[in-house]
């Protein structure tokens, strides 16, 4: 079984909660050695993220519980002008 933390998430994340997950889980990996992968049917809705030991696959979950990063909003839509097609 690999060691996997979790975020149930269906949104879209901000950017700025992306880098924060991403530099989050370099700081616990350590030189890069996670990936997320697609899991399976009863995972879907969720982000996962697999680390190579137990120990850090829990670190990183307790921050992702500590720090209520699966609850933040998701990005604004976005309300500027359109384009338009023509039918010339």
């Amino acid at each position: 079984m690999p060691h996997v933390a979790k975020i149930k998430r269906g949104d879209p994340f901000r950017s700025a909660d992306r880098r924060e997950i991403d530099s989050t889980v370099r700081r616990i990996a350590a030189a890069g050695e996670h990936f997320s992968i697609a899991g399976w049917r009863e995972e879907a809705g969720y982000l996962l993220i697999d680390l190579s030991t137990w120990a850090k696959a829990r670190a990183m979950q307790h921050w992702i519980d500590r720090s209520g990063i699966a609850g933040r909003p998701m990005p604004a839509l976005f309300n500027g002008p359109q384009m338009r097609v023509s039918n010339g």
